[in-house]
């Protein structure tokens, strides 16, 4: 008799496996008393043994402890027997299993072989996904396979330090103290958290742990090397970053109108809703009614971007490429670099969209529409762990979005006993300039027609005594697409309080987007700067 292994050509004599064949054969005794233990910790072995089937084979006939009749014997095992050696043939290796991981450094080389002079294949974002492959023997590397999309998998080496069991989340890694405020987080690691989600919020980050370092050093050595603030080549990286340009998420839809008047009915919605439309009152919400309308130019959220002077704001509502472009201290004076604080080596900080923009301003007596082409270039000193100028960059009583009646600046120089009221009341006509908005295209029309509404408010429901709408239709469709609410009341005022007198100090921009009202954004008239 011969055994075919399904693994080897040819066959394996059944002798070899050393059978005792010869045993004398022995009468029929009772079956009573059995145990079925060895036999079926035979079979358990047969189906669990990586050995030959040959051992295979022997392990059944030796784990046998009670005698049976010759005939009875053959049958049990010659069928245990065929199951154990056909086994192989219709079962599967088990698959084997994954073992994912993911880079836990910023710009990690992965290479060709398993030490620092091979060549470098690649490198590697943070948290970027990898199977490992193996680690290799004495060594510091792991073998790796790195997957992606639309590319074919690469196999290569890389540092087994900078390989973590899960994805670092960027609140794990941004914040230098947990949610308490006082308890040092363990997992504080700038670098990492600029990789993460690049800004110029965490390159600042960087920066005062930088400075942090330089004005508390663990070491003698450490306070020297960095004593001069010296080119980190970590931060001039984030740097060379930022000035090729950043795509940052984009925001949530603009929110419906409805939905704001319901929320403002909920206590708890209340704080939420303050940062969206500014100073006004909560109780404005209540007392608001906004025609009906149909759907008109606007019909997606993409289309317009909110008033603002923040470049950022606009690069996200239309992802664009926005470039951050940072100037080094070395260019300012001797006597200003006494002075200076800064962010490490930053002293000013550039920003500029990489595509323009459509800057749209509407007036409050309609006619043409200002429209001008924009990469919304900004810029401003950086000053770092320096609180900086007092009212730097103020530009005078108003509104940010547009201009205001002069009475309203007139009416303050009044109520706080200064004599600059009788400068205000020699000013010229104020400009009637209401809001600005962004668009990716030009708009249909250079000109728009304006349709205003007053009314009346109960001050005490609404915090204003009258409010005034300004409707405008930007396609001349007979829809109105922008709406500008302002209200007339007791402004906030400056170091005196709330003015004494009613102004129309605020206002709450609307767009018409598929036929409903969104919230735009808002203005809030400024009445002084600093104490």
């Amino acid at each position: 008799m011969r055994i075919e292994n399904p693994r080897v050509t040819g066959s394996i004599p059944v002798q070899a496996t050393k059978i005792r064949r010869n045993r004398k054969p022995r009468k029929l005794q009772s079956l009573r008393g059995f145990s079925w233990a060895s036999p079926l910790r035979g079979l358990a072995l047969c189906f669990k043994c990586e050995f030959s089937y040959a051992l295979r084979f022997k392990i059944l006939f030796e784990s046998l402890s009670m005698p049976l009749t010759k005939n009875l014997l053959r049958a049990f095992w010659g069928a245990l027997l065929i199951v154990c050696v056909t086994e192989p043939v219709f079962s599967q290796p088990a698959a084997q299993k994954i073992a994912y991981r993911w880079v836990v450094g910023a710009g990690v080389n992965l290479r060709t072989e398993a030490n620092l002079n091979s060549p470098v294949l690649t490198r590697m974002a943070l948290n970027t996904p990898v199977n490992l492959i193996a680690f290799v023997p004495n060594s510091k590397y792991c073998e790796v396979e790195l997957i992606t999309s639309g590319q074919p998998a690469q196999r290569g080496f890389t540092a087994c330090e900078f390989l973590g069991t899960s994805a670092i989340k960027p609140r794990e890694v941004a914040n230098e103290y947990l949610a308490d405020g006082k308890t040092s987080n363990p997992n504080y690691n700038p670098e990492r958290a600029f990789w993460l989600k690049p800004s110029y919020e965490a390159l600042a980050e960087y920066g005062r742990y930088l400075e942090n370092k330089r004005l508390f050093p663990k070491s003698d050595t450490e306070g020297v090397f960095l004593s001069g603030r010296p080119k980190i080549p970590e931060f001039e990286r984030m740097k060379e970053h930022l000035a090729k340009g950043i795509l940052v998420a984009e925001p949530a839809p603009y929110l419906l109108w409805q939905d704001l008047k319901v929320s403002a009915s909920h206590t708890e919605a209340k704080y939420r809703l303050e940062k969206i439309i500014g100073n006004g009152s909560i109780r404005t919400f209540g007392g608001v009614e906004l025609p009906a309308i149909t759907s008109s130019y606007f019909q997606k959220h993409d289309e317009i971007a909110a008033p603002t002077n923040i470049t950022k704001e606009v690069a996200a509502k239309f992802q664009i490429i926005e470039m951050i472009q940072t100037k080094n201290y070395e260019s300012l004076s001797k006597e200003k670099k006494k002075e200076w604080f800064g962010l490490w080596d930053i002293s000013e900080v550039n920003r500029s969209l990489t595509q323009p923009v459509i800057k749209n301003t509407l007036s409050s007596v309609g006619a043409g529409i200002q429209s001008e082409s924009t990469y919304l270039r900004r810029s401003n000193l950086e000053y770092g762990l320096d609180e900086g100028v007092m009212c730097e960059g103020y530009e005078g009583d108003g509104f940010d979005f547009g201009d205001a009646d002069p009475k309203i600046a007139i009416n303050a120089a009044r109520q706080s006993g200064s004599s600059s009221y009788i400068d205000h009341s020699k000013a010229q006509k104020a400009g009637n300039k209401l809001v600005y908005f962004f668009t990716k295209q030009p708009l249909p029309e250079k000109t728009t027609s304006v349709n205003v509404v007053k009314q009346k408010l109960n001050r005490a429901k609404t915090g204003f005594v009258s409010a005034t709408e300004f409707h405008f239709d930007i396609n001349s469709d007979g829809v109105s697409d922008i709406l500008v609410w302002e209200g007339v009341g007791k402004g906030l005022g400056h170091l005196d309080g709330p003015t004494k007198t009613d102004d129309a100090w605020y206002r709450i921009f609307f767009v018409n987007i598929a036929g409903q009202w969104h919230l735009l954004g808002s203005d809030t008239y400024s009445y002084g700067c600093g104490c």
